[in-house]
């Protein structure tokens, strides 16, 4: 049977990136601070459709905006982890990525009363003692990678590419990667993604959304199973002309039969579906 799986990833990142820059200017914690105001209407737009989403929130912005995101745990989506103040791995050492791990997942488990089961990178990008961290720590999955396109993989220790390749150095874990896509990012490739939708080079948002249905379609015509995640920022997607076209581009999804899911659903039925077995197979 058929299933074409669409997962909503929103970025709630606020002022958190700025911060951790050292942007702390009126201007930077100004552009920050709408996520909030974003986030507040992405939520009646997905509530108006009764479709779930994942959002990835930064601890900073659970503590600094904490109604924003009381609210989206209230609407029924998942909270996915991001990190304590989006510091990208790659600028951390072990023990640092540890410690700002840990708090920003006690801040989670304050929030929605159970520890997060997804992760996406600050900066999109792992280190081997990342992927390590979250095997410890019970992590489901991952979505920083670029390594796939409509079907998740086991993510391997060195983080960089699918299980097999030459440059894929080290074993396979039971984390499922769950691959976002340039072509599916609400942010033009190479511009700054805590800009908003409007900057300059920022996607036309209707064109944006004709392009995301291709992407939607393209799955239907070589799969008869897979998952299209489309990575969304609550400051980018969550003003005016994005949210008309958002509102338009969910209606033809379901529509054209498309499965809403939270990511952490989809994870787990892509460890079931394709690679279940071999996962099955490897000793305890």
């Amino acid at each position: 049977m058929s299933r074409h799986i669409v997962c909503l990833s929103i970025e709630l990142d606020a002022e958190a990136p700025y911060i951790a820059r050292g942007e702390t200017s009126a201007g930077p914690l100004a552009r920050g601070a709408y996520d909030a105001v974003g986030a507040g209407r992405l939520l009646d737009l997905l509530t108006s459709h009764a479709v779930p989403a994942t959002w990835f929130v930064p601890g900073v912005t659970l503590a600094s905006h904490p109604k924003a995101c009381e609210r989206i745990v209230a609407c029924g989506h998942e909270i996915g982890h991001h990190g304590w103040a989006h510091v990208p791995p790659l600028q951390q050492t072990r023990s640092e990525e540890e410690a700002d791990f840990v708090r920003a997942e006690d801040a989670i488990r304050a929030l929605t009363g159970a520890s997060p089961h997804g992760f996406r990178a600050p900066g999109w990008d792992l280190r081997d003692h990342t992927i390590m961290l979250l095997e410890s720590y019970g992590i489901v999955y991952d979505s920083s990678l670029m390594g796939g396109d409509v079907w998740p993989y086991p993510l391997a220790a060195a983080g960089t590419a699918l299980p097999g390749l030459p440059y894929a150095a080290g074993a396979e874990t039971d984390i499922v990667e769950m691959p976002i896509a340039p072509t599916r990012i609400d942010q033009p490739d190479g511009a700054d993604p805590y800009r908003d939708g409007a900057a300059p080079g920022g996607p036309l948002p209707a064109l944006l959304a004709a392009a995301w249905r291709d992407e939607f379609l393209a799955m239907r015509d070589v799969t008869s199973w897979g998952v299209v995640t489309y990575t969304l920022h609550a400051g980018a997607s969550g003003r005016g002309a994005m949210l008309r076209a958002l509102d338009g581009l969910i209606d033809d999804l379901l529509a054209d039969g498309a499965v809403f899911a939270t990511m952490e659903t989809a994870a787990r039925e892509a460890r079931e579906r394709l690679f279940g077995a071999m996962m099955q197979a490897e000793p305890a």
